[in-house]
């Protein structure tokens, strides 16, 4: 292939668009925002690609695939890349951008290979060798494409490096937080406004309408809210997210601060019914927007009885997990096979090809599992689990997806109004789930 030969993105379905300049754009058109070089959101049954999702450069074999640090994630040949990562995609390589499935191709080369089945996952070799991490260290600086202070604003007297979550801040708060802000306010009509010691600045430029709706719509995504939401507010990573749109307010706002890093407070008989079960082999479903502290309070709990714990964690850092816990590397084709053979596994922000996988195996003889989703509703992760039960082709004979999921997972952890608390799921005789706190079953 010469560095003058013309490429093309195809889609699963055969789709083609031929990419005839570079850089080229590709993510989700937004009213009054950005309008992407290629827009593959009606691609994505997941309605999940960022406005500004990944960028493609010309490269001598290809092109460099550019991820801009959305919270929906973009893969290359089947390896995710860190938040603002790059790496080269090949001719016939695949490119996943959320929930789309693309291959590049010569315009006038053989036909591309078969897309990726979210199946494919669940069938590597076991026996290939398979990687071990310590705690992950964190995501890179904020790509270049976003907007950025200007070089000569006053630096921060303590910054916090990179090793915070921040997949989930819009590009432009980042590096304030990074600095060590408190907190990053976005208006349109004014700079930047940074909280740091007690004293708000203003920083870069005026910030122009278009540029705040494509940070909303990152919030938005980040925190799992449909694109006419004009409020929110929750956890994603180690960040905390606070919006206010018209006309609940005279104009567009949004506030980034960053979230203590703090275990959950969980009552001690719930703590020892949710080790219990996870020690008898049982699967512990995590529920929440923000899961890291639940995480740190299971993991702290369970250290000194689950020796032989693994991590299997799809998030941007792994700051809960205990030091003497091995941390697989989810990209390697046989961790996940290995992770399921043996030992407690701990499950951190599963795709839905892993989730898959991990089904096939439940329950599993070797250990218990715990299974930790990025979801605002109980019953919405519940939905997701049954989804991919259904794709299982050995499902319990005569029970539905959901009835099967209520005897995998009989208990979830779940994020509500009073904090986290110990749930009992089922399902009742008109097939719709029943939630109850445990303590009323323990009761009983």
């Amino acid at each position: 292939m010469s560095a003058s030969s013309l490429l093309a993105l195809r889609a699963s379905d055969g789709a083609t668009v031929t990419l005839e300049r570079y850089p080229i754009l590709l993510g989700r058109s937004i009213a009054g925002g950005t309008i992407p070089d290629v827009d593959v959101s009606h691609l994505d049954p997941t309605e999940a690609v960022d406005s500004r999702h990944v960028e493609l450069i010309r490269d001598p074999a290809g092109v460099e695939v550019h991820d801009l640090g959305g919270v929906s994630g973009t893969w290359v040949d089947g390896r995710r890349l860190a938040p603002g990562g790059r790496a080269l995609l090949e001719v016939g390589g695949s490119l996943r951008v959320a929930g789309v499935y693309l291959t590049l191709v010569e315009v006038s080369g053989s036909p591309p290979p078969p897309a990726l089945q979210s199946s494919s996952l669940a069938h590597q070799g076991a026996s290939a060798t398979w990687l071990e991490n310590g705690p992950a260290q964190g995501i890179p600086p904020p790509p270049s494409a976003g907007p950025s202070l200007d070089e000569d604003e006053p630096r921060l007297d303590a910054p916090r490096g990179t090793e915070l979550d921040l997949s989930g801040v819009p590009v432009l708060a980042r590096e304030p937080l990074e600095r060590g802000a408190d907190v990053v306010r976005i208006r349109p009509g004014s700079p930047l406004e940074v909280l740091s010691g007690g004293r708000w600045s203003e920083q870069g430029k005026v910030l122009s309408p278009g540029t705040v709706a494509d940070a909303v719509a990152t919030a938005r995504r980040a925190l799992e809210l449909g694109d006419e939401a004009s409020s929110g507010e929750g956890h994603s990573g180690d960040a905390a997210l606070e919006f206010l749109l018209p006309p609940l307010t005279d104009r567009a706002y949004l506030a980034v601060r960053v979230a203590p890093r703090v275990g959950a407070e969980l009552d001690p008989p719930a703590l020892r019914e949710a080790r219990r079960a996870v020690l008898g082999g049982a699967a512990l479903l995590i529920v929440g927007p923000w899961l890291e502290p639940a995480l740190a309070t299971l993991a702290e709990h369970f250290e000194v009885t689950f020796a032989s714990s693994r991590v299997l964690s799809f998030g941007a850092v792994d700051w809960w997990v205990p030091g003497g816990w091995p941390v697989l590397d989810p990209h390697h084709p046989g961790a996940v096979q290995e992770a399921l053979r043996t030992g407690e596994l701990f499950l951190d922000r599963p795709p839905d090809p892993i989730l898959e996988a991990v089904i096939r195996t439940l329950p599993r003889s070797g250990g218990g599992t715990v299974v930790a989703l990025s979801r605002h509703s109980l019953v919405g992760a519940l939905e997701q689990l049954a989804r991919q039960t259904e794709a299982v082709p050995a499902s319990a004979p005569g029970g539905s997806p959901r009835q099967e999921i209520a005897s995998l997972f009989p208990l979830a952890l779940s994020f509500g109004d009073g904090g986290w608390s110990l749930v009992a799921v089922a399902v009742d005789g008109d097939g719709a789930w029943t939630t109850r706190p445990w303590s009323d079953r323990a009761s009983r």
